[in-house]
């Protein structure tokens, strides 16, 4: 059944990849799936050690409360550290997740991590870029004042940013203000 998933997983990512016309995306797509069948479990940081990495504000955003949980299914272990913040009406996520160094984490973000992205509408953007040395995807709808901000980070964490009735600035705060070279050294 987990073999299963990994092959729909990666088959989503193969296709994503071919459809770009980018055969080195199809080769790093195949290499994923690999070494997602072939790497042995690795112990996932401590969510309490992700935890004390979320800052107490970011930009004038202070946070509200924080949390985080360990939990295993079908063999895959997670752990992950959330804070919330606000802003006057302005509200603010930040979620740092341990995918555990399977594999996982950059199936899941294959898709935006092996291309380029650089979009623009009337409306907003969403685009690829580099924060800190780090893999991102940014999106932002200036209409719905709403966006995120996605970071690879050692190729098993992903740090989400998401902002409610803020601007697109409030994501780059954040990503600043988020320690992302000690998360990496986690174990």
């Amino acid at each position: 059944m987990f073999r299963l998933g990994i092959c729909m997983i990666c088959m989503g990512v193969l296709n994503s990849a071919a459809q770009e016309a980018d055969l080195s995306s199809v080769f790093k797509a195949i290499g994923a799936m690999q070494s997602a069948q072939t790497n042995e479990a690795v112990q996932v940081a401590d969510f309490r050690a992700m935890r004390a990495l979320l800052p107490n504000s970011i930009g004038g955003y202070k946070r509200k409360e924080s949390g985080g949980e360990k939990t295993s299914f079908m063999g895959i272990t997670t752990s992950y550290a959330e804070g919330r913040y606000e802003q006057g009406e302005a509200r603010m996520t930040v979620k740092m997740t341990d995918y555990g160094g399977t594999g996982l984490a950059g199936m899941l973000a294959a898709a935006w991590t092996m291309s380029e992205v650089d979009r623009e509408t009337e409306t907003g953007f969403e685009r690829t870029v580099d924060i800190s040395g780090h893999r991102a995807l940014e999106k932002f709808d200036h209409s719905a004042r709403s966006g995120e901000l996605k970071i690879l980070v050692a190729d098993r964490y992903m740090v989400e940013i998401s902002v409610y009735g803020g601007k697109p600035e409030d994501l780059r705060s954040a990503a600043e203000a988020i320690p992302v070279q000690k998360l990496a050294e986690l174990k």
